[in-house]
């Protein structure tokens, strides 16, 4: 029996849909990924069959939008929002989405799994992390890919954001501004490139409106309202109490509303709460969110609009694009 396209992928240590990528001559997949794969097709003389040729140059016009898993999942509000977006911008294009969920026990598996079955052109990464894997990963397997979210890595990594710091520098300002001194900060897991950029914003107004930095008004969630109702609960067992509380995404905020309520203090006469995204719940509880609003739904437009271009080959002028935010002052502050 010969040797087989999956073959060669194990001993080059790609996928099966990356070793027809570069037997396609496809642009995107790296020189020492090309190099890898054709000295093992070379060393046994492989000629791959007229439909393996194919498989790369035949466009599946699907796109896969990694939605991370537990404790956050895709009926996340912020995440509707952004898939309205980019469903509807990859509609104009003729593609469709397709919808992988990711748990912490398989992503690497997952990703691998999506990438071999060679079903779509390119992957919409959400939640950059600190050290992400998924970079060298990907550019490996030479696949089309962008971030939603800053990402840390390579200034070649084309990701959109909205201002995570300048959103959390107005937060923390506007509250600053209205006489607090003691402001909470319920931050995001240190894994996620968010949790410090926002972290940073706080703490940058902090420091230009001469307020000295206090650790034990700053505790960590988990980006869900539940994360954001158990981060209050800590603080308020703390000596030291807070008149305002900075969480920076709006499922927590409206977790700390709850548990603030539930141990009788007035919202915002005792305690003001400020969120970041502004997400269209926050207007449904009492009192209104007052939050920094992203463009999330413009966020889901550029992202596919980007990653297409990556995946024709055309040139992409910003590769790295931050999107402006916008206080909005409700109730809660």
């Amino acid at each position: 029996m010969g040797i087989t396209m999956q073959d060669i992928a194990q001993e080059a240590g790609v996928s099966k849909a990356t070793v027809s990528r570069v037997i396609n001559e496809d642009s995107y997949v790296s020189k020492s990924t090309k190099k890898k794969v054709m000295g093992v097709v070379n060393k046994y003389n492989y000629k791959p069959h007229t439909v393996a040729r194919g498989l790369a140059r035949d466009l599946s016009h699907t796109i896969g939008l990694m939605i991370p898993g537990p404790p956050r999942n895709i009926t996340d509000p912020f995440f509707l929002e952004f898939l309205h977006g980019a469903g509807n911008k990859a509609a104009e294009y003729s593609y469709s989405l397709s919808l992988p969920t990711i748990s912490d026990n398989n992503e690497q598996k997952l990703y691998e799994e999506v990438i071999d079955k060679n079903d779509i052109d390119g992957l919409i990464i959400t939640d950059p992390q600190v050290n992400d894997f998924r970079v060298d990963y990907l550019k490996k397997e030479g696949i089309p890919f962008l971030f939603l979210g800053r990402t840390f890595a390579d200034e070649n990594v084309c990701w959109v954001d909205g201002d995570n710091v300048g959103g959390a520098y107005q937060a923390t300002d506007y509250l600053i501004k209205q006489g607090h001194e003691k402001i909470a900060c319920i931050s995001g897991p240190t894994k996620f490139v968010a949790s410090h950029t926002r972290f940073e914003g706080y703490r940058q107004a902090l420091s230009e409106n001469g307020f000295v930095f206090n650790s034990n008004l700053v505790i960590r969630g988990d980006f869900t309202k539940e994360g954001g109702y158990l981060a209050i609960k800590k603080l308020l067992a703390k000596a030291d109490f807070f008149s305002a509380v900075f969480a920076i995404n709006d499922a927590m905020a409206m977790g700390a509303i709850q548990a603030l309520k539930e141990e009788g203090v007035n919202i915002p006469q005792e305690c003001a709460v400020i969120g970041f995204d502004g997400i269209d719940l926050g207007d449904y509880i009492t009192p209104k969110l007052t939050t920094v609003r992203q463009p999330v739904y413009q966020l889901g437009q550029e992202s596919v609009k980007k990653l297409i271009k990556l995946i024709k080959g055309q040139e992409i002028n910003e590769k790295q694009k931050i999107l402006p935010v916008e206080l909005l002052s409700k109730d809660s502050v």
